[in-house]
């Protein structure tokens, strides 16, 4: 198997996914203008990570939780930076 093709911005997961009618009628929201809202923005809600990072496995691609607005690290690396 090829290595994973890393997604870097909200657009290319969305058009990896089909385009923005595909993408909102699969999470439901109510409009493609919201998924348009998405692109410029370049962010994504967050609810939607789990369902939609599985597609974009599933078409052999990655993309970083920050594009959903997902925090990464843990915990004790905020206590680090507070002090």
């Amino acid at each position: 198997m090829s290595e994973p093709n890393n997604l870097t911005t909200v657009g290319a997961v969305i058009d990896v996914l089909g385009g923005n009618t595909v993408v909102q009628r699969a999470t439901g929201v109510n409009t493609s203008q919201t998924v348009s809202q998405w692109r410029i923005r370049n962010l994504m809600p967050a609810r939607l990570y789990n369902f939609m990072i599985s597609g974009v496995q599933k078409r052999n691609c990655s993309a970083p939780k920050s594009l959903w607005g997902v925090v990464e690290g843990e915990w004790g690396d905020a206590d680090d930076v507070a002090h």
